[in-house]
């Protein structure tokens, strides 16, 4: 019952937050923290219901309970990340914070000057202390996602019905974006929504559309390559039969992968493609990498031309106009955008190196170092890192790249050891899939997206259950 209800709970969010506009839906986003710390309570309640009581001395009463417990390997790096947090949120007396954060207190003491008040006795190292406050609650949400589904969802059923909830979702909103595209229509459901060329679902970006296929479209080829292997398992009679239930999945499974990749090419997001292309190369590269799935990979290859070659009769030439840009970007306007915010943003990073100007704060405070006009409303630095980079300091970045290090190292150390089919094939779409948007957060704020930063997590979580997993068949 326990397993059932965070199952349902994590289910329903990977299928809300996509629809509600990619999470970006006013309430979005508590939504998500307190459904999550619900079933962090029901995961709890299981822990004291299944407790062990263990003896301290055999033929004696005195006992104790112990509870199980799984930690990942990036456990004391993700500790020490949380409490560079809290600490950017404590009140430091002034003298201190002038030593340890010189750029927060000119911060607060010009704000002081300007609305002519003396400078307050104790301030923060965090320059929006409300902005860290919600970033650290959001945090803590995704922090509990992962530690849910590593404790409690780690059968082989389990980890597929999560996967095929992320790849339908995406199915889904490459279906209504097509609809969209070929109709015309400029809306998202029912509200009015223009855009420039490309697909964006029910996306308001088109390059978080593509960001969520990205992560998408590896778990659809993963399953198409698993339901290949199943098939492989069958009577020669049965394999062959035209009207065969398994022969027919990976018809289907197929023909919704190529529709999927038609639409992700057809968003014209010139970032997504690129990181869709160098992820599929590293989709491949771990396929042939192990000798059991080693003569799947032309299959993917296969199913990638054919919905390359249907989006570009498709698109009409409007791809190949969208990637001949990148010959020219000294003239692209978003480009040369980006890079003034991205040098804007290194600005902000060398006035506050060590621990930074506050998790989240970053719409809050880069008005202040914008050094060029411009009337829209700059709310993300348009790359991942480097916004992770002035918001945490040298200190948080180095904590974050060590979380990102010792996942990846035991997640692809505990896979190269495994010998069960869908172990490997699912934890190739789910690498393949992470590394996709971490290639795209170099140029866009994906993991600043809740609906792609929460699937991005799951997935994250289900790579690592399904690479440390010893069990042999997927039932």
């Amino acid at each position: 019952m326990y397993d059932k209800t965070i199952e349902a709970g994590i289910i329903m969010l990977l299928i809300y937050m996509p629809l509600a506009f990619g999470g970006v839906l006013d309430g979005s986003v508590f939504l998500m923290e307190i459904t999550v710390g619900l079933m962090m309570l029901v995961w709890l309640a299981k822990m004291f219901s299944q407790r062990r009581r263990v003896l301290l001395t055999p033929g004696t009463n005195a006992a104790h309970y112990r509870l199980r417990l799984i930690v990942p390997s990036f456990l004391l790096p993700l500790l020490a990340f949380c409490a560079l947090v809290v600490f950017q949120m404590i009140p430091l007396p002034t003298a201190l914070l002038r030593f340890v954060s010189p750029a927060a207190y000119h911060f607060y003491a010009d704000a002081a000057s300007a609305i002519q008040v003396e400078v307050p006795h104790a301030l923060t190292v965090s320059m929006s202390r409300h902005a860290t406050e919600t970033g650290f609650h959001t945090l803590m949400a995704y922090t509990g996602v992962f530690f849910l589904i590593v404790n409690n969802l780690r059968s082989p059923r389990q980890i597929k019905r999560l996967m095929y909830t992320i790849a339908a979702v995406g199915v889904v909103e490459a279906f209504y974006g097509l609809l969209d595209y070929l109709s015309g229509g400029q809306q998202i459901f029912l509200h009015h929504h223009t855009h420039s060329f490309g697909l964006s679902g029910s996306f308001v970006n088109k390059n978080h559309f593509a960001g969520y296929l990205e992560l998408a479209i590896p778990l659809l080829l993963s399953l198409l390559v698993f339901q290949l292997e199943e098939r492989r398992q069958m009577t020669a009679k049965k394999r062959f039969r035209f009207l065969s239930e398994k022969f027919m999945k990976v018809v289907l499974i197929g023909f919704l992968s190529a529709l999927t990749i038609g639409a992700l090419l057809l968003s014209g997001s010139r970032g997504g493609l690129l990181s869709f292309a160098a992820g599929m190369l590293f989709f491949t590269a771990l396929a042939y990498s192990r000798r059991i799935i080693r003569k799947r990979a032309p299959l993917i290859l296969l199913v990638l031309l054919t919905a390359f070659v249907a989006a570009i009769l498709l698109g009409h030439g409007s791809i190949s106009s969208r990637l001949q840009t990148l010959a020219d970007l000294d003239s692209d306007f978003s480009f040369q955008l980006r890079r003034k915010i991205w040098n804007d943003t290194f600005s902000m990073f060398r006035a506050s190196p060590i621990f930074g100007t506050g998790l989240g704060s970053f719409p809050h405070i880069y008005p202040q170092s914008q050094s060029f006009p411009s009337d829209l409303r700059i709310d993300h630095a348009e790359n991942d890192y480097l916004q992770l980079l002035t918001e945490t300091g040298a200190i948080g970045a180095f904590l974050v790249l060590c979380i990102l290090a010792l996942f990846l190292h035991s997640t692809i150390r505990a896979w190269m050891q495994r010998q069960a089919r869908w172990a490997i094939i699912f934890t190739i779409g789910g690498l393949s899939g992470l590394s996709c948007l971490l290639l795209h957060s170099f140029i866009d704020f994906n993991l600043h997206l809740p609906s792609n930063a929460f699937s991005f997590t799951v997935i994250a979580a289900l790579s690592s259950v399904s690479a440390h997993s010893h069990r042999r068949t997927p039932k």
